[in-house]
């Protein structure tokens, strides 16, 4: 149904926006997956029974700073929507819910 907060909720993806791996998908499966390479922005985003939720897990470096669409989410867990742009260093990725 939509408008459901269950709807599609198995099957979200990411799919990388710019970069060397621009249109390469990951597909959101297990509980919790981690982005980021070591020393540079870590994140990880849990899925939880209302959505998938994204949080940063370095905030050592202002410049490293982790964005959804442009906006900056400091140390706080954010629920991902479809369509949200996720930004990590200069990497674009975007959450979507696939039918």
């Amino acid at each position: 149904m939509p408008g459901s907060s269950r709807e599609g909720l198995g099957a979200a993806k990411l799919q990388i926006l710019n970069g060397k791996g621009a249109g390469k998908e990951l597909a959101l499966e297990k509980p919790s997956v981690k982005l980021g390479k070591s020393g540079a922005e870590i994140v990880q985003i849990n899925k939880r029974p209302d959505g998938h939720f994204i949080v940063s897990l370095n905030q050592e470096s202002a410049e490293n700073l982790l964005m959804i669409n442009g906006e900056a989410v400091g140390s706080r867990a954010v629920k991902l929507h479809n369509h949200d742009v996720i930004e990590i260093n200069k990497l674009k990725i975007e959450y979507y819910l696939s039918a």
